[in-house]
């Protein structure tokens, strides 16, 4: 038991362990939810599986048997693989699923899905198609369509099937389809429907022969539709209709009968049609027009005249009636009369104005009246021209013209339309002259169509009448008078006659004013004139000729002014001038211009450096010419000529002269009379010397004595040399030297010759008794000269010259106010003695001249006692204060200067002393007063006369009156008379008050003036017109009747004063309509009065403005035009046309047809004139089948009228105000007849409307489809078929130049490529015309616009295909950032869409000195240009315009024009605005010169050098020195070079140091600089020597200064000369040169130096040398400081150059003879070589042999002429052969082959071709005997010899450069051609010429 018990226990756990761990996955999933519905798409998710392995927990796997289901194996997804269907018995469907885990355990399922009906079938009706046909009179509720049937297969619950009719399935004709039939339901379900349909409307055959209907069912999810077609058979029962009846438009001026316009009407029904019969009855308003009775064509039958009242309103509307025609065998035919045979048509036909109208105005002729001086801008008083032109639109506007005087007057306003009014106002009122004329202005004026082709013109006449105003001034005859005098004319001698005559006087009366003369002006009292009779006379005067009468010295001309003034002198004035020229009388000696004449010479010569001109001045002009002579002194060696030159009768010598100085006199006398009053003046010529002597002692052998207790530095002897050269020069100045002799005990002094003791000198006459001295004697000259003499000093155990003055003439001045005891000069004498003790005194004659150059009479004025002299130092000191230049101007003194240091004999000198006087201008002008106050008129004309400001002087003559003060330039004053006028227009207005200031100038030295003040008071005149603050004025105000209040409000100001600023107002004489307030202006419309905008829409009055009230003679006045524009008030009530409107239809005619025009009009304008048009409810029409169009008036068909027809009336109303209730308004009755329908013309499907435009681009292609056009007729058979057309030219057609339609489908294509810049639009008439007979057509207006493409590029401006540039100019200094420079413009023929253009610059612009609009073109300066660093003056920039912002293209090479593109030239015009600047030496910034005290006269000292940034650069500099700095005038300065030189003798003057300003100008701006020139001795010159050569020297100059200037205090340093040194020996050094410098230092005070002595100089750079600079003296190469006093004479260069010069010419010979003499011997080698070859006839040529390969260069990479090669090689094969003459033995080597490159040389330089040449071998051949050889003819097959060539004694050639040619033997073998053994036939075997080469 127990053991089952345990095996039960054991099974059950095994059974438990199998359980668990053996079972296969388990499925979770709900599979009752496991269903799909049949509309379930394929690939859908339609169930998840769900099974899990519980024992092993192992993935499951899904699987599936089925084949409409897809599981995923991973996740167990259940998708559908194809479609199941309810309908077809799927209803339930059985399938297995599998899940098996990871062991292969595997759970099946078998499961049925149950499948839902899904509602995816619509119900559908039982038949396929539904058709029926029944007759246009059908009954309405006659069932149509029976038994009609619906079936759904699906079960679905949905409320039953639905059927409905939906016309929006149906073509657009059977839109109303629904509402013609009934749709009628009976039993439905689920499934099924039944039903039927009926008749609901009438129907028509002749509207519609077929319907449509489409039914639709829908079961709650699908749709579906099914057509339903009926076809309706014709009844006849339709009237006529119209199938034409359009507007037609016609010019009023076309003749009588022409043809307006046709109307068709056809018969309604459909077979057996009537012809149709028109009459026109009632509404023919005017009876222009009537009606064809029977092609319904309409004409009219009287003249149109649109101006007419019937035709005012531009249209006439005709009622046509067409009939039926019944019967056309009776007389009258029988036409229909009732509705069904007849239809009625309004017609409107427009009459277009015709430019039949001329404007007109209102009168013929006008004639105006008007003041002379009426003011600019006036209009003509009462004068308003009213024009009106009768046509309409354009042709009613019209320009205003005045064709004549239009320089005066001026027609306003320009142009006008309809009815206007003008006026003329004057705009020049200076040319209104009534003194001058015209008096009468005949004016014609026009008014000129604007907007016609043919312009009609309307003309009338104005009469201007000129009214005088005295406003002439007496006017001279003539206007100048010029009128000579004697100066010595006595009192009351005749002057002339002044005349003058008064236009005023003339013109008014003819009698003679009353003019009265006076005579104003500087010198007038020398002059009376006859207060009436204008005769002038010399006034009285004791002294005639001189004094302060009239005196042709003092003044040779008087201009005076004539005032002539009229009213007895209280009138209008006015000036002549009077000149009068002073004859001139032979009272006064000639006068020279200086006190003296001085002039230098070169020695050697007969011309004057500077021309001597001998001139003087005669205050008189007759007495002949002067004429001149040289007298006296040193005279007889000059001559005059006739230009009263001097010169040297021969040439000169300076020993000709005394002491270098010619002194005579030059006499001027008058030749009438002959010889009459002589003067004389000194002339001295002074000889530049040149070095032709030596200096000579005489005698050459002197003895001297001394005692030997002599003291040391104690003077013993003078020894002195002559030289006949000048001893003012350098030739002439003589150097002492002791060459010899002087033991170290005697010195001399290079300057005077004086021969001293030295300072350690000792004597011992028992030792030496005799000193031998030669001392040498040297010029300063080049080349220098020298003498020697021998001076024995005789020792002893134990000396006169008299003084001189230099010069011996001395000259002075002194003002003649100088007080007496001043010291005026310092004379200057000299005494050879040293022990000298020199005395001065006046002694010997004095003599004193006037400043007319007469002697003055010691008795009259005694001058000889005027001035002393201090005996001791020389001074001249004034003793007098009676100094008096009037009675004495030059004044001369003897002088004696005396010895008294030697006892004994008298030693004297004399010399003379000229004195001048100088004036003081003491006595300056005055004027009669200081102060003077007067009163002007305001308004004066510019140069008239004011007043003469008069001044007189004491002393001298008045030069000149100026205005000092002239504030605004009022008044200007004449320069010589003083008299004062207007220069500037003064307005009281402005100013009240004024002054000005004169200034009288004498012309005295110094010039003295006096002033005057004139205080001026203006007083006012009435000088301007009333202005009005508008001109003209213009309001706008509402149409009104009167009394009115204030309409306007003019307003005109005077701005004068008082009364004459006070302004009123009137208007015209003929105004009756308004009134205007006198003081406010306000116009007002007068009661009863009325302003009708319907009968003048713009009233036009005139207001005049005056002022002056209480002074009506002095009234000035202003006249404007004042336009009121009426605006219109809604005072008019809208009228109909016509009270009753009728018109026929017929039933068929379409919904939305505007059937009957209503037309009414209103004169008002504005909303007063919107009308607004309401139908009235009517009980003749009470289903409102019509509607009125609220804005157009038309009559529209509202509903259908099928089945309607009747009569039907109803009123219109029509309101203004756009229909507001408040508006006024007008009732017109309307009749409509609808008829029944028989027949219809084509109707119009595309276009849909009457005017259709479409759109088409441009620039397309040829067939483009256009547009597709569709129309339909309903008829049958041939009336059915539609063709497409045009109508073109009056005629039917598919085809124009620029379309084509198809006729049958209506498409229209492109026969053109379309160009919208050729035309923009096309307007085509399309006609769809049926085939019936007659035909019908309906027509439709298509505009095609061409729409723009982008096919045009911008364009600039071309000329002959070239685009023209752009020139423009800036200048640099006139403009700023962002001027404009310009604007480019470029077209684009394009739209605006595609026309917009960018510009750009695309070249040019490098520096953005420029900016450019890119929408304007406009050209802008970005920033300021300076002229002055541009290459070129002109700047281009390329333009690129573009229709692309963003267009980037880059100009290339273009190889023919782009138009897109332009060239801006723009020019930059200098501006001369940079300052000059200096141009300094390196290393300072300023100038220094120096020049020597015995500089000859011309010597230049420096360079100033400047430059100008501006174009003309440095040419264009001038160089000046500022007078005031240029003491004694002693420097000039070359304009252009600015050099400086000196222009007198330094050693005239004691200045040493000068500072000048030179300045530089450029003609607008100018800079100034310091100059410093320090004038040297040579005691200051220092000399240094330096080890180079003079021109290095030279070179090394600049850098020398700057050393030198910084060596201790020296500031500045000059080289004064450069020369080659000389050695001990007397030779030239070849390596060193002495340099001769000056040194200044600073002076004590602020900028003052001084010149260091040589001694100092020297010391100075000797401490330098040694210390402080010794590195930069030695770069310079300073050898030593020499002594400047050296006794080393100067060599004489001049003969050692003449034999270098010899030697080098006898070289250059030698190598001449040399040449020739190689020459001659080739010469004579080639000649012999020639003979003998045309001897024997032999011809030798160098045959091509193989050459051994050797390594060559190519010559381009060949630079062996310049690198030596030592290498041997083979010779070089000769490069080619030639021929270059005619002699066959002077040969090339024929070419080889070309050698193969080397790469051995690098490229250093390519060899000269020209330095390389070619090889010539000549060779001679010399046979061994002297016989003849044979004459063997050549044979033409011989071989060609072939020749070898040794060279001996050479080594191998190489590359190094070629040896000189030498002529040497080359020995020469003739070897036989391999290819030939045979020898040659002209030489013998084995024989070996020779070759020379």
């Amino acid at each position: 038991m127990g053991t089952k018990i345990l095996l039960f226990v054991v099974l059950c756990l095994l059974l438990n362990f199998v359980k668990v761990f053996c079972a296969p996955p388990t499925f979770e999933s709900d599979f009752s939810k496991f269903t799909i519905s049949e509309d379930q798409p394929i690939g859908s998710s339609v169930f998840q599986l769900k099974a899990v392995d519980r024992v092993g927990g192992t993935k499951v796997t899904y699987g599936i048997v089925a084949d409409m289901f897809a599981v995923n194996q991973n996740n167990g997804d259940v998708s559908l693989t194809r479609t199941v269907d309810y309908d077809v018995g799927e209803k339930n469907l059985d399938i297995r699923v599998t899940a098996q885990d990871a062991n292969g355990l595997e759970s099946a399922v078998d499961i049925t899905v149950v499948v839902f009906d899904a509602n995816d079938n619509p119900a559908k009706f039982t038949k396929t198609t539904y058709k029926a046909r029944i007759s246009e009179d059908t009954p309405i509720g006659t069932v149509i369509f029976d038994n009609l049937s619906v079936r759904d297969v699906d079960y679905t619950r949905n409320g039953g099937i639905q059927v409905t009719c939906d016309d929006s399935r149906v073509d657009i004709v059977y839109k109303d389809s629904c509402n013609i039939f009934n749709l009628n339901r009976g039993a439905y379900s689920t499934r099924t429907w039944t039903g039927n349909i009926t008749l609901n409307r009438p129907l028509d055959y002749e509207s519609r022969p077929t319907l449509q209907l489409s039914l639709k069912t829908f079961d709650g999810s699908n749709n579906y539709v099914q057509s339903l077609e009926v076809e309706i058979l014709d009844v006849n029962d339709a009237p006529p209709y119209f199938i034409k009846q359009v507007e037609a438009t016609v010019n009023e001026s076309i003749p009588i009968n022409s043809s307006v316009n046709n109307v068709v009407a056809v018969d309604g029904d459909k077979t057996n049609r009537r012809d149709i019969r028109y009459t026109m009855n009632g509404c023919n308003e005017g009876g222009y027009f009537e009606v064809d009775y029977k092609t319904g064509y309409i004409r009219n039958i009287k003249k149109l005249d649109r101006e007419e009242a019937s035709l005012q309103r531009g249209f006439v509307v005709l009622c046509i009636t067409a009939h039926e025609l019944i019967d056309n065998t009776t007389q009258p035919e029988t036409i229909g009369q009732d509705p069904q045979t007849t239809a009625k048509a309004n017609v409107t036909i427009n009459i277009q104005d015709d430019n039949d109208n001329a404007p007109t105005f209102d009168r013929n002729f006008y004639e105006v009246s008007i003041l002379e001086n009426i003011p600019n801008g006036s209009g003509l008083p009462k004068l308003i021209m009213t024009v009106t032109d009768r046509d309409q639109g354009t042709a009613s506007f019209y320009d205003f013209k005045l064709l004549n005087h239009t320089d005066i007057f001026a027609i306003f306003p320009d142009e006008g339309k309809g009815t206007a009014t003008a006026s003329i106002k004057v705009i020049d009122t200076n040319k209104i002259d009534y003194d001058k004329g015209p008096r009468v202005y005949r004016l014609l004026v026009q008014a000129v169509e604007s907007r016609t082709s043919n312009r009609l013109i309307g003309t009338s006449t104005v009469i201007v009448n000129i009214l005088d105003v005295n406003d002439n001034v007496p006017i001279f005859n003539p206007p100048d008078y010029y009128e000579s005098i004697l100066e010595n004319a006595q009192g009351g001698s005749p002057v002339v006659t002044v005349t003058a005559t008064d236009a005023d006087y003339k013109n008014n009366s003819g009698s003679v004013p009353d003019i009265y003369f006076s005579l104003v002006g500087n010198g007038a009292d020398k002059f009376t004139i006859g207060e009436t009779s204008g005769v002038i006379t010399v006034s009285q005067c004791d002294t005639p000729g001189e004094g302060k009468c009239i005196d042709y010295e003092q003044r040779k001309e008087y201009q005076l002014t004539v005032m002539a003034r009229d009213q007895k002198g209280q009138g209008r004035a006015n000036t002549g001038k009077l000149t009068v020229q002073i004859q001139d009388v032979n009272d006064n000696p000639p006068v020279f211009i200086t006190t003296q004449y001085t002039a230098y010479i070169n020695e050697g010569e007969s011309n004057t450096i500077d021309e001597l001109k001998i001139e003087s001045t005669d205050v008189d002009t007759v007495g002949g010419p002067t004429i001149y002579s040289l007298v006296g002194g040193q005279s007889d060696l000059w001559q005059i000529n006739s230009n009263n030159v001097i010169s040297a009768i021969r040439n000169i010598r300076y020993e000709d002269s005394f002491n270098g100085s010619f002194v005579f006199e030059a006499k001027a006398v008058n030749t009438a009379p002959v010889n009459s009053f002589p003067r004389t003046i000194t002339v001295t010529i002074n000889v530049f010397d040149r070095n032709n002597y030596s200096p000579v002692f005489d005698p050459k052998n002197y003895t001297e004595t001394i005692d030997e207790d002599i003291p040391p530095n104690t003077r013993v002897f003078t020894i002195t040399a002559t030289d006949n050269d000048s001893p003012t020069s350098d030739n002439g100045k003589i150097e002492y030297v002791i060459e010899t002799g002087h033991q170290g005990k005697f010195s001399i002094d290079r300057n005077s010759g004086a021969i001293s003791t030295t300072n350690d000198a000792t004597f011992d006459y028992e030792k030496q008794r005799v000193y031998k001295l030669i001392v040498v004697g040297r010029d300063g000259g080049n080349p220098q000269k020298s003498g020697t003499a021998t001076v024995n000093i005789l020792i002893r155990d134990k000396n006169n010259r008299l003084p001189y003055f230099l010069p011996v003439i001395q000259r002075t001045s002194v003002l003649e106010n100088v007080a007496a005891g001043v010291e005026i000069y310092r004379v200057s004498a000299y005494d050879p003695d040293q022990d000298s003790d020199l005395r001065y005194r006046f002694e010997g004659p004095k003599s004193a001249i006037t400043p007319s150059g007469t002697l003055v009479n010691v008795n009259e004025y005694d001058f000889t006692n005027l001035f002393r002299i201090d005996e001791r130092s020389g001074a001249i000191f004034t003793d007098s204060n009676r100094l008096d230049r009037d009675l004495a101007s030059v004044i001369t003194y003897q002088m004696i200067v005396e010895d008294v240091g030697k006892a004994g004999s008298q030693q004297l000198g004399t010399g003379t002393v000229i004195i001048t006087i100088l004036e003081v201008n003491d006595e300056p002008p005055e004027f009669e007063k200081n102060i003077y106050n007067i009163t002007i008129d305001e308004e004066l004309p510019i140069g008239t006369f004011i007043m003469t400001l008069i001044a007189k002087d004491k002393d001298d003559i008045i030069s000149a009156y100026r205005l000092t003060s002239n504030p605004q330039n009022f008044f200007s004053l004449a320069q010589q008379t003083g008299v004062v006028s207007i220069n500037n227009r003064i307005d009281y207005e402005k100013i009240q008050f004024t002054q000005f200031t004169v200034e009288a100038t004498d012309d005295g030295s110094p010039s003295l003036t006096g002033t005057a003040t004139v205080y001026v008071t203006i007083r006012n005149i009435n000088d301007n017109s009333p202005k009005f603050l508008e001109d003209p004025y213009s309001v706008s105000i509402v149409e009104r009747r009167g009394p009115s209040d204030t309409l306007m409000t003019v307003e005109a100001t005077d701005i004068d004063f008082g009364d004459f600023g006070e302004v009123e107002y009137r208007l015209s004489d003929t105004e009756t309509r308004f009134s205007i307030d006198k003081i406010t202006g306000e116009i007002k419309l007068l009661a009863g009065q009325e302003l009708d905008r319907e009968a003048e829409s713009i009233v036009s009055i005139q207001v005049t403005a005056y002022d002056s009230p209480n002074t009506p003679k002095a009234r000035r006045e202003y006249t404007i035009p004042v336009y009121f524009v009426l605006e219109d008030a809604n005072d008019n009530n809208p009228k109909f046309q016509r009270r009753d409107y009728f018109t026929t239809i017929i039933e068929t005619t379409p919904i939305g047809s505007a059937i009957l025009p209503l037309l009414a009009s209103d004169r008002d304008l504005g909303i007063n004139s919107v009308l607004a048009y309401f139908k009235t409810e009517s009980t003749l029409d009470p289903e409102d089948l019509f509607n009125v169009g609220s804005q157009s008036g038309q009559v529209e068909v509202k509903k259908s009228l099928l089945g309607k027809a009747g009569i039907y009336k109803f009123e219109v109303t029509v309101r203004d105000l756009n229909g507001d209730l408040s508006g006024l308004s007008d009732i017109s009755t309307v009749t409509i007849e609808v008829l029944e329908a028989t027949n219809s013309p084509p109707k119009w499907i595309l276009p849909p409307s009457e005017n259709r435009s479409i759109d088409v681009l441009e620039s397309q292609y040829l067939g483009m489809l256009v547009y597709d056009c569709h129309a339909i007729d309903d008829d049958k058979g041939q009336s059915g078929i539609v063709d497409f057309g045009f109508i073109h030219d009056g005629k039917f057609t598919n085809q124009t130049a620029e379309f084509h339609i198809n006729s049958v489908t209506g498409v229209i294509r492109a026969e053109i490529v379309y160009d919208r810049e050729q035309v923009d639009s096309y307007l085509l008439q399309l006609v769809a015309r049926d085939r019936g007979d007659p035909p019908l057509q309906s027509t439709r207006f298509l505009t095609v616009k061409i729409l723009d493409v982008n096919d045009n590029v911008p364009m600039f401006p071309m000329s002959n295909g070239v685009v023209l540039p752009y020139k423009f100019s800036l200048s640099e200094g006139l403009v700023t950032k962002g001027t404009s420079i310009g604007v480019v413009k470029a077209t684009d023929l394009d739209l605006d869409e595609y026309s917009k253009i960018y510009y750009t610059i695309v070249a040019g612009n490098e520096k953005n000195w420029f900016n450019l609009d890119s929408n304007t073109g406009n050209l802008t300066l970005n920033e300021p240009i300076d002229r002055d660093i541009l290459e070129d003056d002109v700047l281009k920039l390329f333009i690129h315009a573009t229709n692309n912002v963003s267009d980037y293209s880059v100009i290339r090479n273009k190889r023919q024009v782009d138009p897109s593109y332009v060239e801006v030239q723009i020019k930059v015009i200098d501006d001369n605005d940079q300052t000059p600047t200096f141009i300094y030496p390196t290393g300072t910034d300023q100038y220094h010169g120096c020049i020597s005290i015995n500089a000859p006269y011309g010597q230049s000292v420096i360079q100033i050098q400047a430059n100008d940034m501006d174009s003309t650069g440095p040419a264009g500099l001038v160089y000046s020195i500022q007078e005031e700095s240029n003491l004694n005038k002693m420097f000039a300065v070359n304009l252009r070079t600015g050099m400086i030189s000196n222009r007198d003798f330094l050693n005239n003057y004691d200045t040493r140091i000068y500072k000048l300003i030179v300045i530089v100008s450029d003609g607008k701006n100018s800079q100034q600089t310091e100059v410093k020139i320090f004038v040297t001795s040579p005691s200051n010159e220092q000399k240094i020597v330096i080890s180079q050569k003079p021109s290095e020297v030279r070179l090394m100059t600049p850098q020398l200064i700057r050393t030198l200037s910084g060596v201790d205090d020296i500031q500045y340093v000059c080289v004064m000369k450069v020369t080659e040194h000389i050695l001990a020996d007397g030779t030239l050094s070849e390596s060193q040169t002495d340099v001769y410098v000056t040194g200044i230092v600073p002076g004590g005070s602020a900028d003052s130096y001084s010149i260091l002595p040589q001694d100092n100089l020297k010391n100075k750079l000797q401490t330098a040398q040694t210390s402080k600079k010794k590195d930069e003296f030695e770069a310079l190469y300073i050898d030593r400081l020499g002594d400047s006093s050296s006794s080393i004479l100067t060599v004489e260069r001049t003969p050692v150059l003449v034999v270098l010069i010899i030697v080098i010419l006898l070289i250059i010979l030698a190598l001449i003879l040399f040449c020739l003499a190689c020459f001659c011997i080739r010469d004579a080698k080639r000649k012999k070589i020639k003979k003998y070859n045309a001897e024997h006839g032999r011809v030798v040529t160098v045959a091509q042999q193989p050459v051994e390969p050797t390594k060559t260069v190519n010559p381009v990479y060949n630079n062996a002429a310049f690198v030596p090669d030592t290498r041997e090689r083979a010779p070089e094969p000769i490069p080619h052969a030639e021929i270059i003459d005619e002699d066959p033995a002077v040969f090339h080597a024929a070419p080889l082959s070309e050698p193969e490159p080397s790469n051995d040389y690098s490229v250093v330089q390519k060899p000269d071709p020209e330095d390389i040449d070619e090889p010539v071998i000549v060779t001679t051949f010399e046979p061994e005997d002297n016989s003849e050889p044979e004459d063997i003819p050549p044979r033409e097959d011989s071989p060609e010899p072939v020749i070898e060539t040794e060279i001996e004694d050479h080594p191998p050639i190489n590359h190094s450069p070629p040896p000189p040619i030498l002529e040497e033997e080359i020995e020469t073998e003739i070897i036989d051609d391999p290819r030939e053994p045979s020898p040659p036939p002209f030489m013998r075997e084995n024989e070996s010429p020779r070759t020379a080469l």
